[in-house]
């Protein structure tokens, strides 16, 4: 997607914000990820899997994919 198109959103005063990359502004992500207490697995300097337990709460369906993949969409 060409960067002018792309939108970020991001919460601000309680809402949901859209915005637009502002090169001039943005930075790569740093840090090392072997030094962060966070679960294996990164993608972009992303993790991959919730630093926080339990995230998911006690609905019907859980955070992974063999759990969504049972989920039927109303047609």
């Amino acid at each position: 997607m060409p960067p002018d198109k792309r939108i970020f959103y991001h919460l601000s005063g309680g809402r949901i914000v859209e915005e637009k990359l502002d090169n001039a502004k943005w930075k790569p992500g740093g840090g090392d990820p072997a030094k962060l207490p966070l679960p294996s697995g990164w993608w972009d300097n992303v993790p991959l899997q919730s630093p926080f337990p339990n995230l998911s709460g006690d609905g019907p369906y859980r955070p992974t994919w063999d759990s969504l993949l049972e989920y039927e969409a109303p047609v």
